[in-house]
């Protein structure tokens, strides 16, 4: 299935991703020749704007979607341990939304950053901060 669209990565999730892909890069020998392509493409299509890691895919090729699923799977994964060691509420409530932005991207292909971009409810901040 060909799909078009654009995955925006911030803060911690940005970072943990960027491990993922050096960590790829080191194994990347190891690979086959055609998940090699398939990694060159991701990588090609990798920019970051205003501190946003933004990632172009274009859906053409069927093995790049199940790669950037794993990748974003260990990533986001690794994200919510280092924003649970900084204790960063925050992050953490990011995370949960990019989370939600994740699972929508699984079954439709569509990487919706209006989610990650909604406004938190105001009264949940005020908690946290008297915590």
């Amino acid at each position: 299935m060909n799909y078009r669209t654009t995955i925006e990565l911030k803060g911690f999730f940005r970072d943990a991703f960027n491990q993922v892909l050096e960590e790829i890069d080191l194994l990347l020998e190891e690979m086959p020749q055609s998940r090699q392509d398939v990694v060159a493409d991701i990588k090609r299509n990798l920019s970051l704007e205003d501190g946003t890691l933004q990632l172009g895919l274009e859906g053409t090729n069927k093995q790049e979607k199940p790669l950037v699923v794993e990748m974003l799977t260990v990533a986001l994964n690794g994200a919510k341990e280092m924003a649970k060691a900084e204790e960063d509420n925050a992050e953490l409530k990011r995370l949960a939304k990019y989370e939600q932005t994740f699972v929508l991207f699984k079954n439709t292909n569509n990487w919706d950053t209006s989610i990650v971009e909604s406004p938190d409810d105001e009264s949940e901040l005020d908690e946290d901060e008297q915590s």
